[in-house]
């Protein structure tokens, strides 16, 4: 009877925590904004899409900080010794090419998720450059 009871409950915890857990990444209803009696929301936007915007920009500015850059000193590539084995060959246009895909890849990212943000917080953006307040 006892283990019954603690089996009960563990699964009752278990399946509360779920639930608390899920409605976290929901917006509640109260907050939701209304046009009418009939309870028609605005805005339906799930709450996952700006997390996944800001993910995008700051992905962009990750791999702008982190990405090995290509030094220039005196008119020549500066190539720091870790980076070429003994004997190898190195290819200045590949190291030039290699460079020029991440600059793209991190401008790519950063500009994808300024406009995203851009759109998503669209009415909050102009409501505060046209100085209107609800």
């Amino acid at each position: 009877m006892v283990t019954d009871a603690l089996v009960t409950e563990v699964k009752n915890k278990n399946t509360s925590s779920r639930t608390e857990l899920a409605q976290r990444w929901v917006r509640p209803e109260s907050s939701r904004k209304t046009v009418d009696s009939n309870q028609q929301t605005l805005s339906n936007r799930p709450v996952w899409m700006p997390l996944l915007l800001w993910a995008i920009f700051l992905a962009g500015l990750a791999l702008q900080l982190f990405s090995p850059h290509l030094r220039i000193a005196h008119d020549a590539f500066v190539i720091s010794p870790d980076l070429v084995t003994p004997g190898s060959v190195v290819d200045p246009h590949a190291l030039v090419q290699r460079e020029r895909m991440i600059q793209l890849y991190s401008a790519l990212l950063v500009l994808a998720g300024a406009i995203g943000l851009g759109l998503y917080y669209r009415r909050s953006l102009l409501r505060h450059l046209l100085g209107k307040e609800k």
